[in-house]
């Protein structure tokens, strides 16, 4: 049976220990680590290990480049993303590029050592957590569908923190319509105060 290698990708020596330990759990036998984006194209070209786990945001060069540049090595190296980055926006990134898992850092032993077993026989995982997110995003963005051009550019004036007036200028429209426009945009996308608009436009990306 031929020997399991990795390459791990982290600037931080606690987690690089437990990630070799975490691989080892899982049947790896050899564990190749760098802290170098920079090193991870030329390690995985080299090694053509089975597996390469990549924290999102290092200094130099982030997660994103690092999956690019293995990806266009065409090495059928499994790639999983470990990081304790796990905003909606990054990981539907990273799975829209190719990875082929997403575990945050703040995932327990059962579940990384799930999510590797997984993806090694050639599944995809996204943790438990993150996968909730995901999912909260997609039907706040169903919510969004609902809106009309106007209402979505009115939302947007306001979570900026322009005016009633301002708006209201801006539309050619009286404050009170804004001020309806706004219970109306609240309404569609299940909102019920300012702090709940804003924590919507933000995971929206709108701020």
């Amino acid at each position: 049976m031929a020997e399991l290698k990795a390459v791990v990708v982290d600037d931080h020596e606690v987690m690089l220990l437990g990630l070799i330990q975490f691989l080892k759990e899982a049947g790896f036998d050899e564990v190749i680590t760098t802290a170098e984006p920079k090193e991870a194209f030329q390690l995985v070209r080299t090694h053509q290990p089975d597996l390469c786990l990549i924290d999102v945001e290092m200094p130099e060069k982030d997660g994103f480049q690092v999956v690019e540049a293995i990806k266009q090595t065409k090495t059928p190296t499994k790639i999983i993303i470990y990081s304790m980055h796990n905003a909606p926006e990054v990981v539907s990134r990273m799975l829209h590029i190719g990875v082929d898992g997403f575990i945050a850092k703040s995932s327990g032993f059962e579940e990384v050592m799930k999510g590797i077993r997984k993806v090694m026989i050639g599944g995809e995982y996204v943790d438990v957590a993150t996968k909730e997110r995901l999912k909260e995003v997609n039907e706040l963005k169903s919510g969004v569908h609902l809106l009309t051009d106007r209402e979505f550019n009115i939302l947007k004036r306001l979570v900026a923190g322009n005016s009633y007036s301002e708006v209201a200028d801006e539309f050619g429209i009286g404050q009170k319509t804004v001020g309806t426009y706004r219970s109306r945009i609240m309404n569609k996308l299940g909102v019920s105060s300012k702090r709940e608009l804003i924590d919507f436009a933000r995971t929206m990306g709108l701020l």
